[in-house]
């Protein structure tokens, strides 16, 4: 067992700064057992440097820096850790380690990656943006991971001509009709509370809700109710469910009173 003290990582906040000083490390030969990785609001003392087994020419496929942008991504410092220790064994004897489907280590970064890829579905889902004094677009939202630079290129294209902000704690999105730009995080004081295409979104939820098919474990899943107050169709929820059962026998009824009038439509 090694006896040198554990290494603290600086400013490692994305997944850039973290490919950089993996790569620091692994020309040193550091090993995952002499490393500790810590977000830059962690930082306890200076970094030092005391591999002792270089590795020159790193080995670094391409799935595993798709797999290492989206996880990098999840919101818990353990992700880096994880990140190095999947690398160092790339490049010490186990190069076909992402093929395995079994191993701990891939279970857990393709976990953090499935998660990621959750909250950058429910991201593009749940942005509701409304309108300011000035005709651009802002929108607030509290996603669970770091998603915000993954999942705003698709509000890029999808809206192009608009000028638009989408704003979170974590980091906001600016675009100006030409220009993806990216910021500091903010409260949800700054971003517009309400304007007229709520009534618009509240109108389409209701003429689409069908209370035949609601299943509130799954709706709750696809739609957490940690995201309901930035939804304004949400509000209407609570109405159409205590509703959906006399909607649904009120369904049932006509469908039978049809079929009682016209019984020879069902064999058509």
């Amino acid at each position: 067992m090694s006896t040198r003290p554990n290494i603290m990582l600086r400013n490692v906040d994305d997944f850039s700064s973290w490919r950089e000083q993996a790569r620091e490390f692994l020309h040193q030969g550091v090993a995952p057992e002499e490393s500790l990785w810590l977000d830059p609001q962690e930082q306890l003392f200076e970094p030092e440097f005391l591999g002792s087994l270089p590795i020159l020419e790193p080995r670094v496929p391409r799935e595993f820096l798709q797999l290492g942008q989206k996880a990098a991504c999840f919101r818990h410092p353990s992700r880096w850790g994880l990140l190095y220790r999947v690398l160092w064994r790339l490049n010490t004897g186990e190069p076909h380690l992402l093929q395995v489907a079994s191993d701990p280590d891939l279970a857990k970064l393709r976990g953090m990656v499935s998660a990621v890829e959750r909250d950058i579905h429910k991201m593009h889902a749940f942005v509701r943006f409304r309108r300011t004094e000035d005709d651009t677009y802002v929108a607030w939202h509290e996603p669970a991971h770091l998603v915000v630079k993954l999942a705003s290129p698709f509000f890029s294209r999808r809206f192009a001509s608009i000028r638009w902000s989408i704003l979170t704690p974590d980091c906001c999105a600016y675009w100006n009709g030409e220009e993806l730009l990216y910021g500091p995080g903010v409260t949800r004081e700054q971003a517009p509370q309400q304007d007229d295409t709520e009534e618009l979104w509240k109108t389409y939820y209701a003429h689409i809700f069908n209370p035949a098919r609601v299943k509130i474990s799954a709706m709750v899943s696809e739609m957490p109710k940690r995201h309901w107050k930035t939804l304004p169709e949400t509000v209407l929820i609570p109405e159409m469910l205590a509703q959906a059962e006399a909607r649904v026998e009120e369904m049932l009824r006509y469908t039978q009173e049809e079929q009682a009038a016209h019984p020879g439509s069902r064999d058509r």
